[in-house]
């Protein structure tokens, strides 16, 4: 029995591939060595709104992909003849690729249906995108920017499941709107010794994670996903732990965030892969401190949603 494909990882060698265009020609990513290229993934039968909302929003942003030397590919496993009209269509700038009928490029991301890889001019992964469709664009081009923004969201259930929200309306003094759990943050993955933290939660705490942590964790073979260490706030372009205690990140236009500080040790991470917590934890100086993710309270309420620019402001 053959091993399944392992996902790409951020800083692995671009796989190699020559694809035909929608025009025929034959293009291949050798072509663009030493430039850097986007290249997003979009399944056979996405040509329904959140397709052309994807590629709408690439055909929009080509000032910016321009100005930041970026080329930008777009491989489909539709037809020659669909991918020939969407572009005349919708005035696409770019070339489709075909994905060949004998398996995907990136076997890994078979069965994904809208995903971004950003190769670096070297030809490794720069970054990996995913998410909402729409949102993906305006990620990249952040990135791009080198601003700082909101990933991904996500929301405590009660039955202890992390469920993709999109959205979070913070409240001063009571957190998220429609968390039944109350926010436990570490607590959801911490053993019997720290039951005393949920007698007592902080009812405004949330739990920010920073994408190049998670990224950094993957390369060492972890296969973690948004979440799946327990915050609810991804975020991509800022440096968490060199944030102060009392430093004040503004969200979008309304919500304001005081962080507290790194998130509390807890040495039960390894129920989800065994030597997490190490790597997740630094044990200089003989105190242990939680790396990659920090906690905060809400200052000022209002919505946030993932694609929001994210700064300090204090």
């Amino acid at each position: 029995m053959s091993a399944l494909p392992c996902p790409l990882r951020v800083g692995d060698v671009a796989p190699a591939f020559s694809l035909l265009t929608q025009s025929g020609n034959t293009v291949s990513l050798h072509d663009y060595r030493g430039r850097r290229v986007a290249i997003y993934l979009f399944g056979k039968g996405a040509m329904h709104f959140m397709a052309s909302q994807m590629i709408n929003s690439f055909r929009d942003a080509r000032p910016d992909f321009a100005a930041s030397g970026v080329e930008v590919l777009a491989i489909s496993r539709n037809e020659i003849r669909d991918l020939a009209i969407w572009k005349e269509k919708v005035g696409y700038p770019w070339n489709f690729l075909v994905e060949p009928r004998g398996g995907p490029v990136f076997p890994a991301y078979a069965n994904a249906t809208f995903l971004t890889l950003l190769v670096g001019a070297d030809g490794l992964v720069e970054a990996i995108f995913d998410g909402y469709p729409k949102r993906q664009c305006q990620y990249i081009v952040r990135h791009l920017r080198g601003e700082a923004c909101v990933e991904s969201i996500k929301t405590q259930e009660a039955r202890r499941v992390l469920e993709n929200a999109g959205r979070l309306d913070l409240h001063v003094g009571t957190g998220i709107e429609r968390d039944p759990d109350l926010l436990m943050g570490p607590v959801l993955w911490c053993g019997r010794g720290e039951l005393e933290f949920r007698a007592m939660p902080r009812l405004d705490t949330v739990h920010l994670l920073g994408r190049e942590f998670l990224d950094r964790l993957n390369a060492q073979g972890f296969s973690l996903r948004e979440g799946s260490l327990g915050e609810n706030i991804l975020t991509r372009g800022i440096d968490l732990e060199a944030l102060p205690a009392g430093a004040i990140l503004q969200i979008g236009e309304e919500v304001r965030l005081r962080i507290l500080g790194q998130e509390q040790a807890c040495r039960q991470l390894d129920r989800i892969a065994l030597g997490l917590a190490d790597a997740c934890h630094d044990f200089a100086g003989g105190e242990t401190r939680r790396r990659g993710s920090v906690a905060a309270e809400v200052v000022r309420g209002g919505k946030i949603l993932e694609g929001f620019a994210i700064q300090r402001v204090e």
